[in-house]
């Protein structure tokens, strides 16, 4: 007993500890040999012909993309330089979220809170993955410091200026970021600090410069499809509740990996109500922030429980739930031997590690390209693949064959491979009309267990145009090749 609780007095032994944890867990996915096509179309950048290309492209995350194509002009194929730097992130996301509940709880809350974040699946996906989503949990973890910090009067100028200019470069990283940033200036604003609300001004005329981009993406996400089912269901109270129960078991499933029984979900909202009983500054900005998820849910503004755009809120709605936690143990039971809840939480700790099962999606194209390399430029050959597929097919196709560059209009250059079509949603029979003056057609695409590929389109149509097939071959991640012979 008196050697754990040692241990857990050694800040720098825990951060240790977290950081194996950590590493244990993304084991099994990280450095993948292809990375998956979501994650390859942020590496478009580097076919660009200048950073400031690269940062009007990036839409909601311009500095993010202006950041992936300096790291082109660095190393020849960035993706791993860029997953090593997005890891990083990460692993400093831990150290502080660690500091802050370190410094607002009894050290075996800290501990606990930690343990949540390190073991989140949707906290452990999205560090392996080349997207922006480290920055923004980085971005709420940091307004938090940031009100730690301002409570106790210790916030230097420089200081200011220094959060100031890293919440600035961290919006640019993704527009997300703004709503907790817009919450900490409202929370400046309920106090009056003058100072601290001018030094703030510069956030603000950002928000007004970039207010296009913002509608543009609110307006995207609002008319569903995909988003359609992660919104609150507001056309009746049964529903509302029916919709809040299923969203709600999702955002703390992300949080909580060992999901033992339904009623977990209810574990958020009684934390809701324990903040009006025991709450102090970074409680209370956790409970306004995890309310607006629900308000804009409900409005259609903003997803719940879709695992990567929950991720800015994570902190929040651990901070939440050990707040609970706090309460029961401190307030109620009012336990004296704190030191006894280090064996329940290190056992919580071993069993979810044990059963933790982080998930990659597996989409290597490498053994298809080495396979359809020789008709690369073939006049005779026409290699169609899908928009989604496209990504990871041009980046590792440069990679492995150094095709040329050819430049195009504007600020992208492709890659010169003068037979290869994209076949783009609502432009199928533009696609057709060009393969149909190739007496052989390759058709590639990805087709997931119990889905139906984007791909099958062309390929009815091409059975329509006195099309058949040669071949058809799957490889590793369920990417498939089709075939086609002219009659």
């Amino acid at each position: 007993m008196r050697l754990v609780s040692r241990i857990s007095n050694n800040s720098i032994f825990v951060y240790f500890a977290l950081t194996i944890t950590f590493i244990f867990n993304i084991r099994t996915i990280v450095f993948p040999t292809n990375y998956q096509q979501d994650d390859v179309a942020e590496l478009e950048p580097i076919f660009f012909e200048s950073f400031i290309c690269a940062f009007d492209w990036g839409d909601q995350h311009p500095l993010f993309s202006g950041f992936v194509w300096t790291l082109a002009q660095l190393i020849q194929f960035p993706e791993y330089l860029l997953s090593f730097f997005i890891l990083s992130i990460s692993l400093l996301s831990v150290a502080l979220f660690h500091n802050i509940l370190s410094k607002q709880f009894d050290k075996n809350i800290a501990l606990l809170g930690s343990i949540f974040l390190v073991t989140s699946p949707t906290f452990i996906t999205y560090s392996v993955s080349l997207k922006q989503y480290s920055f923004e949990i980085f971005c709420s973890l940091l307004c938090l410091k940031f009100l730690q910090e301002r409570n106790k009067d210790s916030l230097t100028p420089n200081e200011i200026v220094m959060y100031v200019g890293t919440f600035t470069v961290l919006f640019l990283f993704s527009f997300v970021n703004g709503l907790v940033i817009f919450i900490l200036l409202l929370f400046l604003l309920k106090e009056k600090n003058l100072k601290l609300i001018l030094s703030f001004s510069a956030f603000g005329v950002l928000l007004f410069f970039f207010q296009s981009n913002l509608l543009s993406k609110i307006q995207r996400v609002s008319q569903g499809g995909y988003w359609d089912n992660f919104f609150l269901n507001t056309s009746s109270i049964e529903n509302f509740f029916s919709s809040f129960y299923f969203l709600n078991q999702l955002f703390v499933k992300s949080i909580i990996s060992l999901f033992i029984h339904p009623i977990v979900t209810f574990i958020l909202f009684a934390a809701i109500l324990v903040v009006f009983l025991k709450r102090n500054n970074i409680v209370n900005f956790s409970f306004v922030l995890i309310l607006s998820l629900y308000f804009l849910s409900s409005l259609r503004l903003y997803p719940l429980g879709g695992g990567r755009t929950d991720i800015i809120f994570l902190p929040f709605g651990i901070i939440l739930i050990v707040n609970l936690i706090s309460f029961f143990i401190n307030d109620l039971v009012h336990l004296k031997n704190k030191r006894i809840l280090l064996f329940p939480i290190l056992l919580f700790l071993f069993v979810t590690v044990a059963l933790l099962k982080p998930y990659y999606k597996n989409e290597n194209i490498t053994p298809l390209l080495n396979e359809i390399s020789g008709l690369y430029n073939n006049p005779n050959v026409a290699i169609v693949t899908t928009e989604e597929q496209s990504h990871a097919f041009l980046y590792y196709s440069q990679k492995l064959f150094d095709l040329g560059r050819s430049p195009e209009k504007g600020c992208s250059v492709r890659l010169n491979i003068e037979n290869l079509f994209i076949q783009k949603d609502n432009e199928n029979l533009k696609v057709i009309n060009k393969v149909k003056e190739y007496p052989k057609v390759v058709l590639i695409g990805i087709e997931l267990p119990n889905t139906k590929g984007q791909y099958r389109i062309v390929s009815k149509q091409l059975l329509k145009e006195n099309y058949y097939i040669v071949n058809e071959k799957l490889f590793p991640g369920y990417v498939k090749a089709i075939y086609f012979d002219e009659e």
